[in-house]
């Protein structure tokens, strides 16, 4: 990550798992963080991560449409920029996979409500080695 420094202590042996920290938390009398209350299974990024999965970003259309608004107009205009067919999500019903944009899954959503379940919330290693 040169020439930034980056520290992510929880990263860090001993490693510590989320429901120890969050009973730490409740121990200490600290609220817990809002993306915890609205069941997020991560606390980063507003709710939404460019390797967030299918079920995450539908998740953040129902919490905070807002939010998801925001990321939808973002990969709109990056594909715009690059003049490419680049997507945050990958589709991959029928037994093929390809890219699928946020505006995709939004209208899938407002079609079929209970289309998605949120087990595919994507993977989450921001500043970890990928052999970690």
């Amino acid at each position: 990550w040169a020439p930034f420094h980056v520290e992510a202590p929880l990263c860090d042996r001993p490693l510590v798992m989320k429901p120890d920290l969050l009973a730490e938390l409740e121990a200490r009398g600290i609220r817990r963080p809002s993306l915890y209350r609205e069941g997020f299974v991560h606390n980063n990024c507003g709710g939404g991560c460019v390797r967030s999965g299918i079920g995450q970003f539908a998740h953040l259309y129902r919490q905070r449409p807002q939010t998801f608004a925001l990321w939808e107009d973002a990969e709109a205009e990056m594909r715009a920029l690059l003049v490419k067919n680049v997507t945050i999500l990958r589709d991959r019903t029928g037994g093929s996979t390809r890219p699928m944009t946020l505006r995709e899954l939004r209208n899938r959503i407002d079609a079929k409500p209970s289309m998605f379940d949120g087990e595919d919330w994507g993977g989450c290693g921001c500043f970890v080695d990928g052999d970690e």
